[in-house]
């Protein structure tokens, strides 16, 4: 049991020491193995477009991209980052794309993406989480262009704060629209999650 916590202790040691989108020295990040596109850029390129970008970032899991187009032709796009956690030097390597697919996203589904996003408040949403970060878990990040306008938000263990979310430190300062606005934003990580094929505990 005791070699089992200290190996848990290295590894979320490791995920600390390393901040999202780096990596041990002269190795690729995740972010430059997807070479993402700018979404504010899009917005102001293409004001006509309605576009949905799902990153999550997980202590011990792949880093996954979800994309959605809501166009007339709606597709949906995943990537994945397989990772390596040195828990010795406390390093992480990003090694090699492991998925990169695109799917159809029915009008039903997009429209019920949408209906999240409206609930959610999501365009006015606060850009950064409620809660102070842990020391471990996840990170959800979503960014939206619509209307020439660009937003992204993001939340740390989304999922475990809506669990513990009464006695969170906090959240009686958010107010119940904000509050219900919070419980729909994480149903939309979930939805395109599931979208995406990502089976597994959501944390």
């Amino acid at each position: 049991m005791g070699t089992k916590l200290c190996r848990l202790f290295l590894a979320t040691l490791a995920f600390l020491l390393v901040s999202p989108g780096l990596c041990q020295a002269g190795e690729p990040s995740w972010k430059s193995l997807l070479q993402l596109d700018d979404l504010s850029e899009a917005a102001r390129q293409k004001p006509a477009a309605q576009y949905y970008r799902l990153t999550v970032e997980r202590s011990f899991d792949p880093v996954v991209v979800i994309e959605l187009s809501c166009g007339d032709d709606g597709t949906l796009r995943i990537r994945r980052i397989d990772r390596k956690v040195d828990e010795q030097k406390g390093t992480v390597t990003y090694t090699r794309l492991t998925e990169d697919s695109t799917i159809k996203a029915s009008p039903q589904e997009i429209a019920a993406f949408r209906t999240l996003i409206d609930g959610s408040e999501f365009w006015k949403a606060p850009a950064a989480d409620w809660r102070e970060p842990g020391l471990d878990g996840s990170t959800w990040t979503l960014e939206g262009i619509r209307d020439g306008q660009y937003h992204r938000v993001t939340r740390i263990n989304p999922f475990v704060a809506a669990k513990f979310a009464t006695t969170a430190p906090g959240w009686e300062k958010l107010g119940p629209e904000r509050s219900y606005a919070e419980g729909l934003l994480s149903a939309a990580f979930a939805y395109l999650w599931a979208l995406g094929g990502s089976p597994g505990e959501l944390y």
